[in-house]
């Protein structure tokens, strides 16, 4: 995972597992973090299909538990495992 930029309200990162198969994202984080959900933007349409895009977004904000700093690890972990699998 390569981390672009990171400030306090956001992230933004890629994961490259080939040349084919890369995603950019973004992770913002809302006003009262980390007891508010992650705001996940993931840009590839190419590797994920719209629909598919938008559930993953929702599943991934929706699972982590609020007030955990191991939240930014965690969605990372699940976008690389999806990505690899």
């Amino acid at each position: 995972v390569n981390i672009k930029t990171s400030t306090k309200s956001f992230m933004i990162a890629s994961y490259q597992r080939t040349q084919f198969t890369a995603i950019k994202f973004t992770i913002t984080f809302p006003e009262g973090y980390p007891d508010h959900s992650l705001i996940i933007d993931i840009n590839s349409d190419k590797i994920i299909p719209p629909g598919l895009k938008k559930k993953l977004e929702h599943d991934l904000a929706a699972d982590l538990p609020l007030g955990h700093h191991q939240q930014v690890i965690t969605v990372i972990t699940r976008l690389v495992q999806f990505i690899d699998h």
